[in-house]
């Protein structure tokens, strides 16, 4: 996918991700939509062969005796190329995933999963289907465990609370619970290029938000809907996975901050604090993680809140 029409993909789409990372990525993708390129030594020293160590830990992915590991690695995103696009192929789609779980879900000789999570997030496209996914998996047999190692931020922690017990590694960071959009106002720099971009439109709102423009506030108010909207549903879904109040998980999950363990812990975000080897080691000995309850269809009326506001976005006003 070329550079500018990835950038217009990711910009103006909800994300749930850490604030740091979606400056980081919106960073990267404006570099690429400008032309501009970084030569091999300087790509190297940007990721500084994360990559690589992500590859790695992917390889690494072990089963011990009836556990088996699976990997939640870098920007979540729904298709399996927009990922190899953001993350330099070190990412998780969450189809691929999906896919992968339901394998072991259905491997006889796996007793136990463990979803080892190091991530800043992704795209809320595609994370509540893979909630459903991994919470509808509970009570049929299998244990299934999430630990945070050692990041595990907003999409990622969205879809780790899916898993029967939620652990974090000693210095791990948990949360970052909110959605966020990102606009580009592209004017000032047009002006100083000389460039004057135009839309012949059918449609009024069909030029919304566009780069070329500042944002107005009646644009705001909608991107504000579809930010809320998905905030909605993941704060659902996260209270029903946790057995919480939604009010719970608005007031004490952070507010969109990361946190630490120990106060992941204390505001019911956790279940325990453990290494990845901890918990596969203390699976493998036949040891059950608490079983947390929540009913699967209590997501509901929240997915339909956000399939409405999406439409909005998308049907004409008059």
């Amino acid at each position: 996918m070329h550079g500018a029409l990835l950038l217009q993909t990711i910009i103006g789409q909800p994300w749930a991700v850490s604030l740091p990372f979606a400056a980081a990525m919106a960073g990267t993708l404006d570099r690429w939509a400008s032309g501009a390129r970084l030569d091999p030594q300087q790509v190297q020293a940007a990721v500084a062969g994360a990559p690589e160590r992500m590859a790695a830990r992917r390889e690494s992915a072990r089963r011990v005796r009836s556990v088996a590991v699976l990997p939640l690695h870098g920007v979540i995103a729904h298709r399996a190329h927009m990922v190899a696009r953001t993350s330099s192929g070190a990412g998780t789609s969450t189809e691929l995933f999906a896919h992968e779980f339901r394998a072991l879900m259905a491997d006889p000789s796996v007793a136990h999963i463990v979803i080892d999570v190091e991530s800043p997030g992704g795209s809320v496209a595609g994370t509540p289907e893979l909630v459903d996914v991994i919470r509808a998996a509970r009570g049929r047999g299998k244990c299934i465990v999430a630990v945070a190692n050692a990041s595990a931020a907003s999409a990622a922690y969205w879809i780790a609370t899916a898993a029967d017990e939620v652990i974090a590694t000693p210095s791990a960071s948990v949360g970052s619970v909110g959605v966020v959009v990102m606009h580009e106002d592209r004017s000032t720099a047009d002006a100083q290029a000389g460039r004057r971009i135009s839309y012949v439109t059918a449609g009024r709102f069909k030029a919304e938000a566009n780069p070329h423009a500042p944002l107005d506030s009646e644009a705001r108010r909608q991107l504000q809907t579809l930010v809320d909207a998905a905030y909605t549903e993941m704060v659902a879904q996260i209270a029903g996975n946790r057995g919480l109040s939604v009010e719970h998980v608005r007031e004490r999950f952070g507010q969109g901050r990361l946190l630490t363990p120990a106060d992941a812990r204390r505001a019911g975000m956790l279940d325990g604090i453990e290494t990845l080897d901890q918990v596969v080691e203390r699976l493998a000995r036949g040891a059950r993680p608490r079983l947390a309850s929540a009913s699967p269809g209590a997501f509901t009326e929240p997915r339909m809140r956000l399939a409405h506001a999406r439409l909005q976005l998308l049907e004409p006003r008059p």
